[in-house]
């Protein structure tokens, strides 16, 4: 697995009501990170106030391994980490 593995979130609100508002983000970053970027695009949201919930809606470098259910960036973040760290046995799982 070659691909970095990255996540892309949406701000859920805006993307009920038809727009988009989103980003990829580096799954492996610190966790920190990962929220203050999902932070940003909640903050920018095109509804005009401070969007509270987002949406995993994509994700790459993951291999076969779905992130579909994953529970949310901290949990996504486990996982990619994981993935990273341990390539190997987790291309085979």
């Amino acid at each position: 697995m070659s691909e970095e593995l990255r996540l892309y979130v949406a701000d859920l609100a805006a993307y009920n009501n038809g727009y988009l508002s989103d980003v990829w983000v580096d799954a492996t970053l610190e966790l920190g990170e990962m929220q203050d970027q999902v932070a940003e695009i909640l903050r920018a949201t095109p509804l005009g106030k401070v969007a509270e919930d987002y949406a995993i809606h994509d994700y790459e470098g993951c291999g076969s391994y779905s992130l579909s259910d994953c529970g949310g960036i901290q949990r996504a973040h486990e996982i990619a980490c994981f993935i990273s760290e341990h390539e190997g046995l987790a291309a085979e799982l």
